[in-house]
Formats: C-alpha cells, structure tokens, sequence
C-alpha cells in the first residue's frame, strides 16, 4: 500500500495533494503490530512522503456494521481512562482534534501523556501517545452503522 502511494505521489501526480482514505489501523504510526512490522504510516514517513496528515476515528458508544454485515456488534461506553471518555465529557456530540498542533502546545501537552484510546475497531490497546500516531481525531459520541443506499433513481 505504502509503495503504492509513494508511486502515485512520486511519479502520477508529483507537486499535487493526495487524499487518501484507509483504515485507521493502516494510516497509524507507531501502532499496532508485532515488534519489527511497520504500518502505511509507519512506511510512509520513513521512506519519502514529508508532507502527511493522518486522521483517525473513534468514538465513546454505539454500534458498528460492514456492509456486508459480516462483523457488527455494540460498542460499550468508554472506560473512564480513555480519551473517548474525556471527548466525551466536552459535551461535544462530533468534533475534529488537531493533536499535531494542539499536543505542542502549553495547554494541549497532556496530549502527549501515553492514554487509552480505541480507534482500531473499539478495543483497547496498550497505551500510546496518540500525536505520535495521528495528526489529527474525529471523535463521534455515538457511531452508527453507515447504510446502504439502494440506486432505485429514476432518470428524469
């Protein structure tokens, strides 16, 4: 993936903005996997593309499906350690946090502390510093499967 998007960066559109949407597990950095693996994120900004800005998701309760509705199921209210629950308790029901920029600064440095947050399919991993593996968050209060629109459109 990571190659990929270098290629596309590097030689299709050189000098031009790329947006990319992947799953949070696969844009992190500094995440998830096995010691010695390395995430898109991780590949990313180790070999050439100086200019990204990585966003994941979560959020504090709901449910979750696939479209093929081969995995769904409840998520639990966050834990009271968790960003999720802090987000939570802004009063805020959707917003967007830049942690690239707020985490440097005088007010936004508890950002750095490693916590617990759960934007890889709503479970909890071990604690992280968060800026060190997004730029940025969208936090929903309350996520809801997406739904499938039928294309019953008549032409006009």
């Amino acid at each position: 993936m990571a190659e990929n998007l270098i290629w596309l960066q590097k030689t299709m559109y050189p000098g031009k903005k790329i947006i990319v949407w992947a799953a949070s597990s696969h844009i992190s950095r500094q995440a998830l996997l096995s010691p010695g693996e390395a995430t898109m994120g991780d590949f990313i900004e180790k070999n050439g593309l100086n200019d990204i800005y990585s966003i994941g998701f979560t959020a504090f309760k709901g449910r979750y499906e696939w479209v093929n509705k081969r995995y769904s199921g409840n998520i639990e209210e966050a834990s009271n350690t968790s960003l999720e629950n802090y987000f939570e308790k802004t009063g805020y029901d959707d917003f967007f946090l830049d942690l690239k920029t707020l985490s440097k600064t005088k007010n936004g440095q508890w950002l750095n502390e490693t916590m617990e947050m759960r934007p890889f399919g709503y479970t909890y991993l071990k604690k992280l510093s968060w800026p060190q593996v997004f730029d940025a968050i969208i936090f929903n209060k309350t996520m809801e499967p997406a739904t499938l629109i039928s294309n019953s459109s008549k032409s006009r």
